[in-house]
């Protein structure tokens, strides 16, 4: 009988999700590109998108960097398509108006 490949991937966003409530209230409980990686969750569906968390870590250097990148860099990485960048884009300005205002959490 064949065997059947293993999927490495498989329930990775399941454990990542209970790594977060596991440690949540503990400080750093994930590393950066593991919470670039779940915000990625959001915006890339039914993709691994670790290494893109990576690339995109590596490329503009922190979540700041990241979240104000131009729309045109951000679609330099592989794995960013447009509307991805757009919706990065959109949230650092999302966040950037947080930060700014008296409503942060």
């Amino acid at each position: 009988m064949p065997s059947k490949k293993q999927n490495h991937n498989a329930g990775h966003r399941k454990r990542m999700y209970a790594k977060f409530e596991q440690g949540h209230l503990a400080p750093n409980s994930l590393l950066p590109h593991e919470m670039l990686e779940m915000f990625l969750f959001l915006l890339i569906p039914r993709v691994n998108t670790n290494h893109t968390a990576h690339r995109l870590l590596d490329a503009f250097g922190s979540f700041g960097g990241v979240f104000s990148a131009p729309i045109e860099e951000l679609e330099k990485i592989t794995g960013i398509h447009h509307r991805t960048a757009l919706k990065l884009r959109f949230f650092g300005e999302l966040f950037k108006s947080l930060a700014d205002s008296d409503d942060m959490l």
